[in-house]
């Protein structure tokens, strides 16, 4: 094991040679015609490519084998940390875009894993490594601008944020703000038309995407209240983003950031629901795909967790839903629907007429396409059978049916948890 990680940090060391060039060339080659030394060049040239890109791929495997080997020994992988992390570190200088991935991917992995080590000397591994990653955005930032940060940093930092939760709060200040400040470079301001305003490429797109993700899992990181105050903080850029005249892209990922984080937002989601409520019930109805979904997931989300303050709005909830089931060709949007519903149904029964939704909402089973869901329905279907529903027993058959086709398949139920709740 000890060799193995050893011959791993050699890899990482490795720098790129040319195989083919010698000192020991007769002074007779000098001679050669023009043509065949342009010729000779080139083919060395694709040579030393060849084996600079064999080189990046042996770092790249490298990097990826110290984060499961840290991951699979936990504390025995101590006493290597300080070197992993030194050779690591030095590959963040390198050009290739594929190296950098796997060094920040490896960063984030064995920051997740010494995050459960319960011991001071897991506690400082973490910082330290925390410390390391983040010093990397902070220089890309300051020597290339904040639009030139890569989304795989982005994309490991909301992964570690999710997964470390509380033990990233001495970091959490900094980190809301550079998700902040990229939202509001990316849609611009008076004086800035915004990055995304007139062009809407996929380079452009995707920063905004994984910055609304770190947003979101902020909320796994900071209290409630500080997470509500922040939260608040983003609402002029929330509107701005789902505007009327925004692009595709621009509204969708402003509803994925409210779906996504009215949960941190604890008792704070009753306060603040009828405002997100009113941004999110217009765009229901999109011709958008990628809106329309996130749309009903978020209403979804601020119907369960808003609670009272909503109880007001099922009526209206409920007829466009009605609406949209009638029309709706997309299944991921009509799977969203229907785990919309459950969650509505587990936080205001009274609220939803439960003999005109049930048994729809079970002949619609199993789901389709947005497997997530299914653990929020088959949590409502136990509620119902809980609380002794009439419709549940008559229904008995095709909600067995349903749980079996699901339970056949892993990805649509994921963790043990769920496979119980089924």
């Amino acid at each position: 094991e000890n060799s193995l990680i050893a011959y791993n940090c050699v890899n990482l060391e490795k720098k790129s040679f040319n195989a083919y060039n010698s000192d020991d060339d007769d002074d007779d080659d000098k001679d050669e015609s023009l043509e065949t030394e342009d010729d000779d060049s080139n083919d060395a040239d694709s040579d030393n490519c060849y084996i600079d890109a064999h080189v990046m791929e042996e770092k790249d495997n490298a990097c990826r084998t110290v984060a499961q080997i840290a991951q699979t020994t936990g504390e025995q992988f101590i006493p290597y940390l300080n070197k992993s992390f030194e050779v690591i570190s030095k590959l963040l200088d390198e050009d290739d875009e594929d190296t950098i991935d796997s060094v920040l991917e490896a960063y984030g992995q064995l920051c997740i894993n010494f995050s459960k080590l319960s011991d001071n000397s897991g506690q400082e591994c973490l910082e330290k490594g925390l410390e390391r990653f983040l010093s990397y955005g902070e220089k890309k930032i300051q020597e290339d601008g904040l639009e030139a940060l890569d989304t795989t940093f982005l994309d490991v930092l909301a992964d570690m944020l999710k997964e470390i939760k509380s033990k990233m709060m001495k970091y959490a200040e900094p980190i809301m703000m550079l998700a902040k400040n990229i939202v509001a470079l990316k849609i611009g301001d008076g004086n800035n038309p915004g990055e995304l305003d007139e062009l809407d490429s996929e380079n452009n797109e995707l920063p905004l995407e994984y910055a609304g993700n770190v947003i979101s899992n902020l909320s796994y990181v900071i209290p409630p209240q500080a997470f509500s105050a922040y939260f608040i903080s983003l609402m002029p850029l929330l509107k701005k983003l789902m505007a009327k005249g925004s692009s595709d892209i621009l509204r969708a990922t402003g509803l994925a950031i409210i779906g996504e984080s009215v949960k941190g937002l604890g008792d704070n989601a009753s306060e603040l629901s009828e405002v997100m409520f009113s941004l999110v019930i217009p765009l229901i109805e999109d011709e958008d795909d990628s809106v329309r979904n996130n749309a009903v997931f978020a209403l979804g989300e601020i119907a369960f967790y808003g609670k009272e303050s909503i109880y007001k709005y099922y009526p209206t909830i409920l007829n466009t839903f009605s609406q949209v089931v009638t029309k709706e060709q997309r299944s991921k949007v009509l799977d969203n629907v229907y785990g919309a519903l459950a969650r509505m149904i587990i936080t205001n029964i009274e609220g939803v007429p439960l003999d005109h939704v049930v048994p729809v909402m079970i002949n619609y089973l199993p789901l389709h396409e947005d497997f997530v869901e299914n653990l929020t329905i088959f949590r409502c279907l136990v509620y119902l059978y809980e609380i002794g529903n009439p419709f549940m027993v008559s229904l008995s058959e095709p909600v067995i049916k349903a749980s079996l086709i699901t339970l056949k398949d892993k990805r649509k139920y994921g963790e043990n948890g769920n496979l119980n709740t089924i």
